[in-house]
């Protein structure tokens, strides 16, 4: 993440998502593996996300929000945590999802992908209300066959509340290699 700071004193950053596969995966149905000096190894399912990439983690008892992929080797992801035993099930998700955890409006978001794909399968961007599904609104919805490049920022940012997350989905079933860095401001 990048801190800017505007002429009004809001904090704007990046959040930063590689790969080349789907943008969802899970963890192993495996355990944490302490790898010494701060890091943990977290089972991945796939090896499609690349280290300096912030992800989402959800369904565990003690390995849940947004870390920093620090590091990665065959099978794992490295993210910093103090270690805690945990065997982790199938059902633990890892994704792009933008979860500041304050007050927040998302500016946009830039996308590169190396060699267009060609299967027709969409992009989206979707606010997981924290007020309930009944708030949720999808702010985005792009085929990406033959994209290699997508930019995209509103007009006036979607301000959004403390409970929010913005989730990123998208199949990717070409393997394409990508990379993704949204940008959002910080309200508090």
């Amino acid at each position: 993440m990048t801190n800017i700071y505007n002429e009004r004193y809001f904090v704007e950053d990046e959040m930063l998502y590689a790969g080349s596969g789907a943008f969802n995966t899970t963890l192993k149905a495996a355990d944490a593996v302490d790898a010494g000096s701060g890091l943990v190894k977290l089972p991945i399912a796939a090896d499609i996300i690349d280290v300096g990439s912030w992800v989402y983690i959800t369904g565990t008892t003690n390995y849940n929000g947004t870390r920093l992929v620090e590091a990665i080797s065959t099978g794992f992801i490295h993210v910093a945590e103090t270690y805690t035993a945990e065997t982790f099930t199938t059902a633990d998700l890892v994704t792009p999802t933008l979860y500041p955890q304050c007050v927040f409006e998302l500016i946009g978001f830039e996308m590169n992908i190396g060699t267009a794909p060609t299967t027709s399968e969409n992009l989206t961007v979707t606010k997981d209300a924290g007020d309930g599904s009944d708030y949720d609104v999808v702010y985005l919805t792009q085929d990406m066959s033959g994209v290699t490049d997508l930019v995209k920022v509103w007009g006036k940012p979607l301000r959004c509340n403390a409970d929010d997350k913005i989730v990123f989905a998208w199949t990717n079933t070409d393997s394409r290699t990508y990379g993704l860095k949204i940008i959002y401001r910080r309200m508090q």
